[in-house]
């Protein structure tokens, strides 16, 4: 187990006395202090929990909390490499299709935006951004500043 793991309450590391265990609610806490607690309460937070102890028998994904972070990234990023590669020879193969055939290349409908929608894009006054749209004076005060090199 790792040396920065204890018990969030007392803090004291695990023992041949002090076995730790994680709750569901996301706690590190130690025998001693779990007996001190209510059942079923974490000492910590007083949400209703589970415990799980941690040992070797440990589920992979309690066991991954634990485990160091560049051996965890490490295999991570190597599945998803995996898929990128997949991925990107597949759409080479299917855009060297298109290649070799222009004229099967898929065509994107055209779409007349809906009545009551704004536009996102007008000619006039740019991008606009359908989530922020800054107050008139932010837009004012943007304007009015010069940028020197």
């Amino acid at each position: 187990m790792s040396h920065w793991v204890c018990c969030n309450s007392c803090f004291l590391s695990q023992s041949p006395e002090r076995k730790l265990a994680v709750t569901s609610c996301g706690h590190v806490v130690c025998s001693v202090c779990y007996q001190k607690g209510s059942h079923g309460r974490c000492v910590i937070c007083s949400a209703q929990c589970q415990v799980s102890p941690l040992s070797d028998k440990s589920s992979p994904d309690i066991k991954d909390l634990f485990s160091d972070v560049g051996v965890v990234a490490t295999r991570y990023l190597t599945e998803i490499s995996k898929v990128v590669i997949f991925q990107a020879r597949h759409q080479k193969r299917l855009m060297d299709y298109y290649k070799q055939r222009p004229n099967l290349v898929p065509r994107p409908s055209v779409k007349k935006p809906q009545e009551g929608r704004t536009e996102l894009f007008s000619q006039s006054s740019g991008w606009q951004s359908p989530v922020f749209r800054p107050p008139s004076s932010f837009r004012l005060s943007m304007s009015s500043l010069s940028f020197r090199p």
